[in-house]
């Protein structure tokens, strides 16, 4: 992690740039007073015990520990003004150590907001137990904690920890194996054997741009009225609008993923790499043959999280006229996180 400029990136990305301040006068007016974010990573630096190269390589590595006051500073600044609660949970990879963070964050977390435990999924009794505590509202397993990364759910979310989320009344955040249009069939199995499952599918199932299918899978998991999906780093309105309007403006839920929220990046179809993100910035991930080739998408670009704002609000204007518009964004600001994590 000492190679990581972590806290440089951090302190950069709370300048805003001249765009950004603009992007921000006007959309904090637009959003409304009360916002629940139900995505975002914390844990300490002891946390983070390890840090594969495949890891270092990926955009996830770009704050390996973001602390509390690190999340605090950051709400201030994004949202001034706004009343904000969150949900948290340790970064993903598995050189994390998941139970401390886990830990942490049900002991210092600030009351109103809330925790969903990262579970361990080579550890059932110990996840088990953990849901059985009382003091998560949700769960969160990650298919990258394997190695090599999980293809199929149930090698992540195991049937054993399912039925304990299941029993408990615990909602799922599920960081699908590939994009949600590669994996219908798997998703469908899990919600047909846990008919009682509430899942809310994390990145609007992982596309940054519109893909091929995408209406599609939408609507095939849509009939699953259990089913949500939030928002977190999806900066494409087009995505929005079409997961607004399979899924309803009541099963939409906001979501920052802060820290990744602050990296100012472009996403982009690289003809063999699939999704990736283009950037001006020299982060430690960043493939200088790549940058040479495609690095001038990223220019001039903003933060992942102003990108996801605009793209939101692009989307609810378009579908929404005054009279609907106001519920909308109120359901997907806050409503909808409130009755699914139960805040």
């Amino acid at each position: 992690m000492d190679t990581i400029p972590n806290r440089k990136y951090f302190a950069e990305a709370m300048v805003a740039t001249e765009k950004e301040a603009e992007l921000m006068s006007e959309n904090l007016a637009w959003m409304p007073e009360n916002i629940i974010d139900a995505h975002a990573h914390c844990n300490l630096p002891e946390h983070v015990i390890e840090i594969s190269p495949e890891v270092y390589h990926h955009p996830i590595s770009t704050f390996p520990s973001f602390t509390l006051e690190d999340s605090y500073e950051t709400i201030g600044s994004l949202y001034p003004g706004k009343k904000v609660s969150t949900l948290r949970f340790a970064n993903a990879w598995k050189g994390i150590d998941h139970k401390a963070a886990n830990d942490y964050l049900i002991c210092k977390n600030r009351s109103g907001d809330a925790v969903a435990l990262y579970g361990i999924p080579t550890e059932e009794g110990y996840t088990t137990e953990m849901l059985a505590s009382g003091k998560f509202v949700a769960l969160k397993c990650y298919p990258a904690f394997l190695s090599p990364p999980a293809q199929k759910i149930y090698q992540y979310f195991t049937p054993v920890i399912l039925r304990q989320a299941e029993r408990m009344g615990i909602p799922i955040i599920l960081h699908l194996p590939r994009m949600i249009t590669e994996c219908v069939d798997d998703l469908k199995n899990l919600l047909n054997d846990f008919p009682d499952l509430t899942v809310v599918l994390a990145h609007l199932g992982l596309p940054l741009v519109p893909v091929p299918g995408l209406a599609r899978a939408y609507a095939e998991i849509a009939k699953y009225e259990r089913v949500s999906m939030d928002t977190s780093i999806v900066p494409s309105a087009d995505v929005m609008e079409i997961a607004i309007s399979e899924f309803g403006q009541d099963r939409i839920i906001y979501g920052s993923d802060e820290p990744l929220n602050l990296i100012r990046a472009q996403a982009y179809e690289h003809p063999s790499l699939g999704q990736r993100f283009a950037t001006e910035y020299p982060y430690h991930w960043v493939c200088p043959e790549e940058h040479a080739q495609y690095g001038h998408l990223a220019r001039g670009c903003l933060s992942l999280h102003w990108q996801t704002i605009v793209a939101i609000r692009i989307a609810l204007e378009k579908l929404f006229s005054n009279g609907s518009l106001a519920d909308a964004k109120e359901m997907i600001f806050c409503a909808n996180a409130r009755k699914v994590f139960r805040f």
